[in-house]
């Protein structure tokens, strides 16, 4: 059945519903909550009931919000409008920063190592997005960028160790030398 749509709860340790959603496909759901959530560390608990079709999990998620009050969800207004509770992740944003400071000092994070992001914010039982953020309070010259991955920088040379890939830059005659048209 192709319409088949899950309707998911999320719960904190303390049994508080954190968020309910729907989905064709839950392991993909979830991997964008890990990366995009603030308070997708907090979930301790996931429920699942799989519905016929979207429109009645479109209707259950709906009755869902309405009368068991997510905290992360946005609330449709009686003037139409929606109003969403954002955690603050503040506090998680200056543990994550202190921790990769330290990493960083201690060698736990060295030169040329790539970032994961879900990682590091499983390691310090923080969020990727804060995660994230906390890399902008590291000192500039700390981390590198290579396309959309990053890496630890090595501090004497300001670029990745030869573990990251880095791109051959050919010399300007190369691909006349090797018959290609110009």
């Amino acid at each position: 059945m192709q319409d088949r749509t899950a309707v998911y709860r999320l719960y904190d340790a303390r049994e508080s519903l954190l968020y309910v959603g729907i989905t064709r496909n839950i392991k993909e759901r979830w991997q964008s909550h890990e990366l995009i959530q603030r308070w997708w560390h907090l979930v301790a608990r996931r429920d699942v009931s799989w519905l016929a079709s979207r429109d009645a999990a479109l209707e259950a998620e709906a009755r869902a919000v309405e009368n068991e009050g997510p905290l992360y969800n946005a609330k449709r207004l009686s003037d139409g409008s929606y109003q969403r509770t954002e955690y603050d992740h503040g506090a998680d944003v200056e543990l994550a920063a202190e921790a990769m400071r330290r990493e960083l000092a201690n060698g736990t994070l060295s030169a040329g190592m790539p970032i994961h992001l879900v990682k590091l914010a499983r390691r310090y039982g923080v969020s990727a997005i804060s995660v994230m953020v906390a890399m902008k309070q590291l000192p500039s010259n700390a981390i590198i960028e290579r396309g959309n991955k990053r890496f630890v920088a090595d501090p004497d040379h300001q670029q990745p160790a030869p573990r990251a890939q880095t791109l051959r830059v050919l010399p300007h005659d190369w691909f006349e030398a090797h018959g290609f048209p110009g």
